[in-house]
């Protein structure tokens, strides 16, 4: 490693250049941090994305809305998880689940609702 004042290039370990005596600094473990709270963020986005993708298959009056987030929070820890190379399967699953259930119930929209509105129409006697 070379000094930064002198260049002289030294060993990783020492404190000092044999050299110049200018003190090395220590590389921080911000890159480690950043990286580890990406990894948590990510991961977090990739569950929420799970948990919020089966609500929206099950709960019929908001599955729509509630597939619309699963979309966004799969989405978002896929970018994270991408960025840091760490496996992504769960953030896509997710995104699938949130997709399953926004086509499910847009689907069941689309077709009950002529059905809703004929018996609105012609109520039974």
């Amino acid at each position: 490693m070379p000094c930064e004042k002198c260049g002289t290039k030294f060993k990783k370990s020492s404190s000092s250049c044999p050299n110049c005596q200018t003190s090395v600094r220590k590389k921080t473990n911000e890159p480690l941090l950043s990286r580890g709270k990406a990894l948590q963020e990510g991961e977090l986005y990739a569950r929420s994305s799970i948990i919020y993708g089966v609500m929206s298959i099950f709960f019929v009056v908001v599955g729509v809305i509630i597939g619309i987030v699963s979309i966004y929070f799969g989405i978002k820890g896929f970018k994270r998880l991408k960025s840091i190379d760490k496996p992504i399967k769960y953030a896509v699953f997710g995104i699938i689940l949130g997709s399953i259930g926004f086509i499910l119930w847009i689907y069941l929209i689309i077709f009950s609702l002529p059905s809703v509105i004929e018996s609105i129409r012609n109520p039974a006697s």
